[in-house]
């Protein structure tokens, strides 16, 4: 039996759902409101989560995190691989770029905005180091660090005029080359994570639409637009369990092609 440690934000949920109880691996979940992910650090005694300190104006969500996990913060001794679900990504900085440049090899629409694949190579680095997880997860000889990035948009957010999502109107209008330019982030944050003994697993293809946008059918009930409140940023971020099932997939993909599993 291989013991797995699951941590995440609120994109953790997907993960879960889908995840049930696969033969031959022992999973715990340990998952966190964003705002109380963004507290958590290491702690004493090979631990993560949220310190003892309480911090003004915060009890909600450690109460929040207390309530869903029983505990603020999780041990992180005997596991084989702990996985990192959530955050941790810059799908919609890469929209941004890609909505309003051209770059020779990859996206060519066009645009008043000429990139050469170098800068845009550099762009990318740039964006993979922004999103580097603590330190503390940084080459570890206890287990497996394996990180999965939350979901790009779902294209549900075509139909809001919230600003927020002009890059992906764009995308969308003439998507030549995003997904080129998707796999190219993908591929600097991969190489920047396996420099610190990380491994990644990237958005699976068949989850995304020819824009990069996570198809609508996998987002989470409740999510969308409403109508008559279409100016509204509204919830296209988070995914329901048939999209985990496609993470659960590649987990375990990724952990039938590792020897020592």
């Amino acid at each position: 039996m291989k013991n797995l440690l699951f941590i995440g934000n609120s994109h953790l949920a997907a993960v879960r759902a889908a995840w049930q109880a696969v033969p031959g691996y022992e999973a715990e979940f340990f998952g966190a409101p964003q705002r109380a992910w963004l507290r958590m650090t290491h702690l004493p005694g090979n631990a993560f989560g949220l310190s003892n300190e309480n911090e003004a104006g915060f009890a909600r969500q450690r109460k929040i995190t207390e309530e869903a996990n029983g505990k603020a913060a999780v041990c992180l001794s005997g596991r084989d691989v702990i996985v990192l679900v959530g955050g941790m990504s810059a799908a919609e900085e890469v929209a941004a770029v890609l909505a309003t440049c051209d770059i020779p090899g990859i996206r060519q629409t066009g645009a008043a905005t000429l990139l050469s694949p170098e800068l845009f190579a550099k762009i990318c680095a740039a964006l993979a180091q922004g999103v580097a997880p603590l330190p503390g997860w940084h080459h570890r000889t206890d287990a497996r660090v394996l990180m999965l990035p939350s979901a790009a948009s779902a294209d549900t957010c075509l139909g809001s005029t919230n600003a927020a999502f002009q890059p992906w109107h764009r995308l969308a209008a003439n998507p030549t080359g995003a997904l080129a330019g998707f796999a190219a982030y993908d591929a600097a944050l991969g190489q920047m994570l396996k420099g610190l003994g990380i491994d990644y697993l990237a958005q699976a293809p068949q989850t995304r639409t020819t824009a990069g946008l996570t198809a609508g059918a996998l987002l989470a009930e409740g999510g969308g637009v409403t109508k008559g409140q279409e100016q509204r940023r509204g919830d296209h971020s988070h995914m329901n369990p048939t999209y985990g099932a496609a993470c659960v997939g590649q987990i375990l993909g990724w952990l039938s092609s590792q020897t020592q599993y």
